[in-house]
């Protein structure tokens, strides 16, 4: 049976002053929303291996907004930014805690920097020939 009541670690690295802070985050069926500054995290489901998805957002001073997900603690689905205006700016892809890929939307061109073992690997850019 899964547990109603569980505890999330989360060390979400600082955008703005690169420093690591860790946050303890209880969330319950009861209680599926907390908020903490200007981050939330949302108890989303359990998958078959009971693991707890939780979505996250964060709105910085500037307006940034980004969103994404952690599946058992650990950073996991696409990541993205958007400003204020919700034009997207970045995306970043996670498969259980680890970056497999980075993408900056950009008004000409699409950069995308593919990662292994951590490690970047490969940069690509496309060139936007029409923005619609």
């Amino acid at each position: 049976m899964r547990n109603l009541i569980f505890t999330i670690a989360f060390s979400i690295l600082s955008i703005t002053t690169y420093s690591q802070v860790t946050d303890t985050v209880n969330l319950s069926y009861e209680n599926p929303i907390v908020t903490i500054d200007n981050r939330t995290f949302e108890l989303m489901e359990f998958d078959a291996l009971d693991r707890a998805k939780v979505k996250y957002t964060e709105v910085s001073v500037t307006g940034l907004i980004t969103t994404g997900f952690y599946l058992d603690s650990r950073v996991d689905g696409i990541r993205e930014s958007r400003d204020s205006n919700g034009i997207h700016l970045a995306s970043v892809k996670y498969e259980n805690g680890k970056k497999i890929w980075y993408r900056r939307h950009g008004r000409d061109e699409d950069v995308t920097i593919r990662y292994v073992d951590g490690k970047p690997f490969s940069i690509e850019s496309k060139k936007l020939l029409a923005n619609n």
